[in-house]
Order: C-alpha cells, then structure tokens, then sequence
C-alpha cells in the first residue's frame, strides 16, 4: 500500500484547488455517470457534498462517513475561551440527507480500481465513478497509478 502523508498530500490539494476553480463542480459531476462519491464529511467533504447537489440536481451525490456528527473548527476559539458551548459548533448530515446526498456512517478501507469500488469497513462496497477525497491527513491507496491509469476513474 502507497501512504502519501499529509504534506504531499496538502500539496497535492493545491492543484486540486485550482482545478476545481478553473473547472468548477459542474465538470467534476457531469462526467461522472451521475454519481460522485465523497469520502470524509467534515466541514471540505460535507460543503463539497452540498454544492456538488447544487450544480447538478440530477447527480447522485454519496458521502461516506463514519461519524454521526463532525465539529466545525469555525468559532472553536471561541468554545476554548468559554464564550461558547461545543454544542454550537456540532453538526449532524440531516440537512445534506435533506437535500437528496446519500450518507453512508462507515469506514473506507480499501478502492479496488478495477472492480471501480470502495470498500468499507463494515462489508459495504460503493461503486465509484468520480471519487472526491475530503480532509484526509494521510491517504492509503493499493496503488495511486492504477488509479490514474484507469481511464473511467478520477482522483480528484
């Protein structure tokens, strides 16, 4: 297993950014089969999961996630200082499943790039057509360039 730490991975983003600005989501969802798979549904992967719904309504949007509910860094400052309770920074995925994206509690152990599927820890398996990686420190791949050699997958 390839494991890109978290500095290549940060400076992987940076490119990933430009992209997304100079393409925007409309062209990561349209080629996509109609499904994007989000994994990690913090503040990136749960802000990417509703503006991906936005600019295509017809897109099935699914973000995987093992947690019920993610803490936002925004305004942590403020709940360190007592000036705010760390209930009013905590958010669930109700208003993602709200708005049609399919929310999946689970761990991704594994993509198989040939079969084109994520594997989750509890035996689940999504198949992929566009995957987008959200806020991962430290990404473990069986192999990167089998990813990128498979002409129908994108890592993003």
């Amino acid at each position: 297993m390839a494991v890109v730490d978290r500095r290549r991975f940060l400076q992987g983003s940076g490119s990933v950014a430009v992209a997304g600005v100079v393409t925007g989501f409309p062209s990561i969802v349209r080629g996509a089969g109609r499904r994007v798979v989000i994994v990690g549904g913090g503040s990136g992967g749960a802000t990417a999961a509703k503006y991906m719904g936005i600019a295509d309504r017809r897109a099935e949007v699914v973000l995987i996630e093992p947690n019920k509910a993610y803490h936002t860094c925004y305004m942590s400052n403020e709940v360190l200082s007592g000036r705010r309770e760390i209930s009013t920074i905590r958010h669930t995925y109700a208003g993602l499943e709200d708005r049609g994206v399919k929310v999946f509690h689970d761990l991704v152990i594994g993509i198989d790039p040939l079969k084109k599927m994520i594997r989750t820890q509890s035996g689940g398996a999504v198949e992929i057509l566009r995957i987008f990686f959200a806020g991962l420190c430290a990404l473990m791949v069986l192999s990167m360039s089998a990813l990128a050699a498979e002409p129908r997958i994108e890592v993003l």
